[in-house]
């Protein structure tokens, strides 16, 4: 049986790369699934990461490594041929009729209406041959932004579906509310299936051999977008904590390390003693390596935590406490966030093993759906 997937590959971010990557290879090792991704790009999209040259001059070095990285590294994933840079989406589609048995819609945020059109191919719009399935796939938006119009269209669409697998509960609530009646499945994300992790007792040491870091320092990983949460934790917590930038580079980190490859950066996020993210995929590879972590959400507030990718896996998971939205983070907070570092590193007893089983748990339901299919 043959499947296509078709999701966010191109982008030249971390965790895109790494959940279209786990799961096209979480499929291809089913007997009897041949699994690629279907090698599909706006126009828009494939040059969205070059504007942050212009708007980053300093760091122009590290950002032309670091899509230089990207673009190789697309070109060795489980791809369906040759890029089609195109803003419409007809032509593939017509032609994944011929070629697949099912389409898979997913992961990450691959149903948000107000960027990339609507619809486009993420919806896999009209009749076709294939069969539609989605995997954790998202919208992460109010349905009361959404227009009478765009609403009936979206229950077309999702109805069209045999199965509907969703990342968070406000893509859930979308699809409920739009389609009466169709059922929907959470599935975790593509991140759980990665199965290429490093031995964690040997990590530290060997990060801090590559990149010439000392080891007898406590490693904070920092993936944000501003330099404060560096200034703001340094101060409170004392020079034997150095901190490594591995998203965005930051004139106060003590190594930037922004241009590695997607399996080096999760090795860092498993040898460091802690991570303070922003970013959601970062999160998770955090968790699935035993990393302890604080979140520092820079997009929400408390009028839209429901579209909070961090605050929806924190809450579903049972771990709010280390959710913190930015905009209220005042030097009590911060005083907080640097005692609570300090506390789990030398405590040394995070563990989030249970967590990671009944994620990867999930995913032997959706094994079990492609393998009836097969049958």
């Amino acid at each position: 049986m043959k499947i296509g997937i078709v999701t966010y590959h191109r982008s030249h971010n971390y965790g895109a790369y790494l959940q279209s990557y786990s799961l096209s290879h979480a499929l291809n090792s089913l007997e009897g699934v041949e699994c690629e991704i279907i090698n599909y790009n706006l126009v828009s999209e494939d040059t969205v990461y070059k504007k942050r040259l212009r708007k980053r001059p300093l760091y122009i070095p590290i950002y032309m490594k670091q899509d230089k990285m990207f673009e190789k590294l697309q070109e060795e994933q489980l791809l369906s041929g040759k890029l089609v840079l195109s803003n419409t989406y007809d032509d593939v589609l017509d032609e994944a009729d011929s070629k697949y048995d099912i389409v898979i819609a997913g992961s990450d945020e691959i149903w948000r209406i107000a960027s990339r059109g609507f619809p486009n191919i993420y919806w896999l719009p009209g009749e076709h041959n294939f069969r539609k399935l989605s995997y954790a796939a998202s919208g992460r938006m109010k349905l009361s932004t959404v227009t009478d119009e765009k609403k009936e269209l979206l229950g077309k669409l999702y109805a069209d579906f045999e199965y509907i697998g969703v990342r968070d509960e406000a893509t859930r609530e979308m699809v409920e509310a739009t389609c009466p009646g169709k059922k929907v499945y959470r599935n975790c994300d593509p991140a759980f299936l990665f199965n290429q992790f490093k031995p964690k007792e040997t990590l530290k040491k060997y990060i801090c051999e590559k990149w010439k870091l000392n080891p007898e320092n406590k490693l904070i990983a920092v993936m944000y977008d501003r330099p404060d949460v560096i200034s703001q934790l340094r101060k409170r917590l004392g020079r034997e904590y150095k901190f490594i930038c591995i998203t965005r580079p930051m004139w106060n980190a003590d190594k930037n390390l922004c241009a590695v490859t997607p399996f080096e950066w999760v090795d860092i996020i498993g040898g460091c003693d802690y991570l303070v993210s922003s970013y959601f995929h970062g999160m998770l590879f955090a968790v699935n390596q035993n990393t302890p972590f604080v979140t520092i959400d820079r997009r929400a507030n408390r009028s839209n935590l429901n579209t909070s990718k961090l605050y929806d896996f924190l809450s579903y998971t049972g771990m709010e406490e280390r959710y913190h939205i930015a905009s209220e983070v005042d030097d009590a907070e911060w005083k907080l966030i640097a005692d609570t570092i300090a506390k789990e590193i030398e405590e040394g007893s995070t563990d989030f093993t249970e967590i990671v089983r009944s994620q990867r748990a999930g995913f032997e339901d959706f094994k079990n759906i492609i393998r009836g299919l097969v049958e």
